[in-house]
Order: structure tokens, then sequence, then C-alpha cells
């Protein structure tokens, strides 16, 4: 069993997407899969984030979340090539001699501000017997050497399948679980954890491990985004501005599919151009959860895609949840703006209206 190494002194690949920034604290959805991918990591390929280790240092590949985070709930899937207990995996020293590692292990670890939260893997020792069979060892440990391990059995696969991990951390509390066809709870243990950082996945020397389908959900205080100016203001900028884009714009109309989507208000916006994004900013009009919107809290940011006039899109519902999922928005005739919402069977339209309207003007 490999104990007691701390990541920072290894060879570590991170990455980080951003995302919408959320006024208030608001669920974050991220997921990586076949079809959208593994580009936040560094061993990405098509079927996932591989990392055969052929080198004599730990390989950590991880993903940073743009913001300090709190209430992380991770999913994955694992799979370890090299999992047969008590065989021999080569490796190769710096000066390419070749050498070999029996039960070599493999990971994952959870990032806080302060501490490193690792979860250590290893093929069971043991030959087989005929009281014996092939099994996984768990050990959890972090920085203030805390330890715990498990020997994971029954309904964990050891050889060349996937096994399903599920990590949960909210209220002080971190639940593990894993299993190749259903979870189970492996460990459950108090943690005094305020914000989590990020999370990646690591292979010791011999290891050969496939990370895929992974999904995280957190909870986030990011920075405010509030206006600096008062609507006179607004109104004299967005006269001088060249940017099409850049106005008042309000509700037009909307096809929903109630029972997936509901509208949340009749508002009116502003939008400014914030780099090469646009930030729709909230001015009124807010009907559900009224007293938790502000004018210039963000309500949708368009990020720009590879096609002119097509933007990913990232909206704030009425609680101040972010929705991100494959939305899509189109400019139109008319000073319009279509957005697209695939997974709730759902659209509607943005109207601008002229600046010299101000910011009271709604529509349904």
């Amino acid at each position: 069993m490999i104990s007691g190494f701390r990541f920072p002194l290894f060879t570590i690949f991170c990455a980080c997407s951003l995302l919408m920034e959320a006024q208030d604290v608001g669920n974050i959805n991220y997921h990586w899969n076949k079809g959208r991918g593994y580009n936040s990591f560094s061993h990405a390929t098509n079927e996932g984030i591989a990392i055969n280790n052929l080198t004599d240092s730990l390989i950590l590949d991880c993903f940073n979340f743009p913001e300090p985070s709190t209430d992380l709930k991770l999913s994955f899937r694992l799979k370890n090539n090299n999992g047969k207990p008590n065989k021999g995996y080569p490796y190769y020293s710096p000066e390419g001699d070749k050498k070999s590692v029996k039960n070599p292990f493999y990971g994952f670890i959870i990032i806080t501000e302060t501490d490193t939260l690792a979860f250590t893997l290893n093929p069971h020792e043991e030959i087989y017997t005929q009281d014996s069979q092939p099994a996984v060892r768990l050990k959890f440990t972090d920085n203030n050497q805390r330890t715990i391990e498990e020997t994971l059995r029954n309904g964990i696969s050891t050889i060349g399948n996937d096994n399903i991990w599920s990590v949960s951390l909210s209220d002080n509390l971190l639940s593990l679980y894993a299993g190749d066809k259903g979870l189970k709870e492996i460990m459950s243990i108090p943690l005094n954890v305020s914000l989590f950082s990020g999370f990646g996945f690591f292979a010791g020397w011999g290891s050969d491990i496939v990370v895929s389908d992974i999904s995280a959900t957190v909870s986030q205080y990011p920075e405010t985004t509030t206006l600096s100016n008062n609507i006179e203001d607004l109104q004299s900028y967005f006269k001088k501005s060249k940017d099409n884009m850049e106005g008042y714009w309000t509700l037009f109309d909307r096809e929903l599919e109630e029972t997936l989507l509901k509208t949340g208000g009749d508002y009116t916006l502003a939008c400014i151009k914030d780099g090469e994004e646009y930030l729709f900013l909230y001015l009124d009009g807010a009907i559900v959860n009224k007293d938790k919107w502000k004018p210039g809290d963000i309500k949708i940011k368009l990020i720009p895609t590879p096609f002119e006039g097509i933007y990913y899109v990232e909206w704030h519902d009425a609680m101040k949840d972010i929705l991100s999922n494959d939305i899509k928005a189109q400019t139109g005739e008319g000073n319009t703006l279509l957005i697209q919402f695939p997974y709730q069977s759902s659209k509607l339209r943005l109207r601008k209206i002229s600046p010299s309207s101000g910011g009271s003007t709604s529509t349904g």
C-alpha cells in the first residue's frame, strides 16, 4: 500500500473552464462525456480521461472551479486496466530502465482551499485462495494525517470493468458511494470544509486508468456584478454605442413547456458588452422571487460560438440557479434574440427596444 505522499510534489495537470457568474448562491452543473468531450483535462481522449502511467512519478489530472464552491456533488466511472492482484505492471525510470510494480495505486482527490482529500485505491495484495477473492483497498487521507481504510469486495469490479463512484460533500459531511452495477455507501466522514477548489484523478507508476461520464454540481459565491451607473448614464452610454447588441431588451414572446420551464416574469434587461461576451443585466419585471432580484443582477450571459450571431447561453432562472445545458441563442430580424432550451422543450424571444425608452417597459 502506498501512503504518505503529498500531491503538490508530483506532476500535476490542471485546467479550468469559465462558467456563468452568480449573484447569489446557485447550483452550477458540469458534465464531461463522450458527446461533450473531456477537453478540460490534459489526458482527454474520445473515451474519457486516459492515464497510462509508464513513468516513475505520480500523474494527476485535475479541474479547478472558476470560483470557490460549496456543497460539491461528484460522480464518475473509473476503469482500472491494471487491476489484477500481484501481477507485475511495467514502468520506466528517467534513464529508460524497465521496472515492474505489483498492485499499482490510483484514485481521485478533492481540493479545498486548505486541504487535499485523497482517495487512494489498490488491487488487493493477497494471492487467490479458497477463502479469498479479488478486492480493492481504499484509503482516505487528508493533510492533517487522518487516515481511514476500507477493503471493498462485494459489488466492486476489480479487474478491467467500470465502477461508478459518487462523492457528496454537504453540511460538513462527506459521503462516498461506489459499485459496478449499483451504488452502495462506502464511508461517511465528518469534515469541517467550507469551500472547494477542484477535483482530479491520479495514477501511480504502472497504473492504467480511464475516467468517464463525469458530472459535478457545486454552489458558488462569485463576485457580484451591479450597475455602476444610473439609468440616465446607461441611456447616454447606449446612445453612443455602435454595438447593435447593447441597449435595452424586453421579453417579446415565448413557447414554454410549463411542466419543465415556467416564466419568472416579464423581464426588462440592459445588455452590455463584457470582453467578447454580452451580459444582460436585470432592470425590472420579476414576478417569481421578486424580492431577490435587484437592478444590475446578471440574468443572461451570451458566449460567442464560431458562428456569427449564434451564442452559448448561461441563464439565471427565477431562483438564481444557472441553466446552461446546450442552451443557444441566435439573433434575428427586427432586433430579436431567440433563446432555445432543448432540455426543457422551450424557447423565447427577446426584443431590443430603443435606448431612450428607459428601463420600465415590459411585455408579456
